[in-house]
């Protein structure tokens, strides 16, 4: 049996950068803000087939820009603090494909391999180019912060570190997952019910967004 539901559109990667840009600029909860830009970026760029380095990117481009443009209002640390944003938000969007899995599971229900392949594989190179394209997409930046961009390797390598729990333990559920082993039933004479391209990320999107109001919840009160 299927479920259907349609992946959300690709995200535009230049309109992540512009946001990113004008969120920097701003100065105002930097990290806070990009870090939600950078959790549903993510889910809409494994959605479309898009890669989560790319993202990773265009979020550098576009703090590295506004730091360049107006240096003098910005804290001496900026590009740091939007690599934290990055780690922030990849995790979070690491733990909700997990949580989405297990809620998927509890209902009796299994994602499509495609959308399983493509976190998995998704995360992995994150782990291993994660630093590389920060400082890369730093490297970039206009001279003006260059002094920001030279240390931001190891600092990305730090926050690497920091998320690679959230990270492996996804990599871990995705290869253990039935649908992954090739194991078509949770037991013996119960089928899962499977769900159609897409429906890991738009799972994904609600957890998100629910965790999202959540907090906002909280600081109203």
């Amino acid at each position: 049996m299927d479920i259907k539901d349609n992946a959300d559109a690709p995200p535009d990667l230049d309109g992540i950068r512009d946001r990113a840009r004008e969120i920097v600029a701003g100065g105002s909860d930097v990290r806070a803000r990009v870090a939600a830009l950078v959790a549903d970026g993510a889910r809409q760029a494994q959605a479309s087939g898009q890669g989560l380095l790319d993202l990773v990117k265009s979020v550098v481009d576009g703090a590295s820009a506004a730091a360049a443009t107006a240096i003098d209002s910005q804290p001496s640390g900026v590009l740091k603090q939007v690599t934290d944003a990055l780690g922030d938000g990849l995790s979070q969007a690491a733990v909700s494909a997990k949580l989405a899995m297990e809620e998927a599971r509890a209902r009796g229900q299994k994602f499509a391999g495609e959308d399983l392949h493509a976190l998995g594989t998704n995360l992995a190179a994150l782990k291993d180019l994660f630093a590389n394209t920060v400082s890369q997409a730093g490297r970039a930046a206009r001279t003006e912060v260059s002094g920001q961009a030279g240390d931001l390797k190891e600092h990305a390598e730090r926050v690497l570190e920091r998320v690679r729990p959230s990270l492996d333990a996804t990599i871990r559920a995705v290869k253990d997952d039935p649908v992954t082993l090739g194991k078509e039933s949770l037991s013996a004479g119960a089928e899962f019910t499977r769900q159609a391209a897409g429906g890991l990320f738009t799972a994904m999107g609600k957890l998100l967004q629910q965790a999202g109001e959540s907090l906002k919840g909280q600081t109203r009160v």
